[in-house]
């Protein structure tokens, strides 16, 4: 056989494959370019929180594709934090607020702390606080800062308004004052009883109390006076433990912090 034919036919086949594989890899190449024009890329959009763990999102959670539309809204925790704007892919203050997704985005949802205002009465049962936060018309245990809270000592019957205990720095020395909410604070509102005075009498006679009322101010004047009944005459006064006091009649005792008992005693008159 001529060598140069084997040569020749041999070129030609070597041409042809190469021309085969070139084929291949050009359509090969022209379905990956056309593939890539029909799956639009996908984005993530990330939330953030400032300061951490102040807040939630309310999101749907899923890479999203080119042009997407996505309502992000931010949800503060426990009431204790309230929700200032965004920052990040969008400076909008508005809640939710809708991000158009063309690349991997990151947005944060910003809070502002809120400060609690703790209330007590001592005792209890002398009386109960009034809130109301003059900056908004609904109250809350907690309040943004620099918030405007009025707050009133109302008494019950038979207590006395003392004044406050706590952050006394913030509180005026009245049953009511405003309160400018600049951190976490606590008032306690201070009553005391106010004294009676409690009569009892033996048999034989009565007492009127001038004046006569429930209840008394401290070191308040008040007379007793003892009225025997016939066949009977005044002896004394005893104190609440069967103590005699004094035998003066009009008597006249003075009112101090607790309950004024005494006992008027009343013996036969003599035959």
């Amino acid at each position: 056989m001529n060598i140069r034919y084997l040569l020749y036919k041999n070129s030609k086949l070597s041409a042809a494959a190469l021309g085969a594989a070139a084929l291949g890899v050009l359509f090969l190449a022209g379905c990956g370019k056309k593939d890539n024009t029909t799956n639009p890329k996908d984005y993530v959009l990330t939330v953030d929180f400032d300061p951490a763990g102040s807040g939630v999102a309310d999101l749907d959670p899923y890479d999203y594709k080119n042009g997407d539309r996505v309502t992000v809204t931010a949800i503060p925790k426990n009431g204790k934090y309230t929700f200032v704007g965004w920052t990040g892919a969008t400076a909008d203050t508005a809640n939710p607020v809708t991000v158009t997704m063309d690349r991997n985005k990151t947005l944060t949802a910003k809070f502002s702390e809120k400060f609690a205002l703790i209330t007590a009465a001592d005792p209890i049962e002398g009386g109960i606080i009034g809130r109301a936060q003059i900056d908004r018309a609904s109250d809350t245990a907690y309040y943004a800062p620099n918030s405007h809270v009025a707050l009133s000592a109302l008494v019950n019957p038979g207590y006395k308004f003392l004044g406050w205990e706590g952050d006394t720095t913030l509180a005026a020395d009245k049953a009511l004052f405003t309160c400018i909410v600049t951190r976490d604070v606590t008032f306690t509102a201070k009553f005391q009883q106010m004294p009676r005075v409690l009569i009892g009498t033996t048999d034989g006679g009565s007492v009127t109390i001038d004046p006569k009322r429930d209840y008394y101010e401290k070191d308040e004047k008040v007379i007793l006076t003892a009225a025997a009944k016939e066949g009977y005459v005044f002896v004394r006064w005893l104190d609440s433990k069967g103590v005699s006091l004094n035998s003066s009649n009009p008597y006249t005792i003075t009112i101090d912090d607790t309950d004024a008992k005494l006992t008027a005693e009343f013996g036969p008159s003599p035959q």
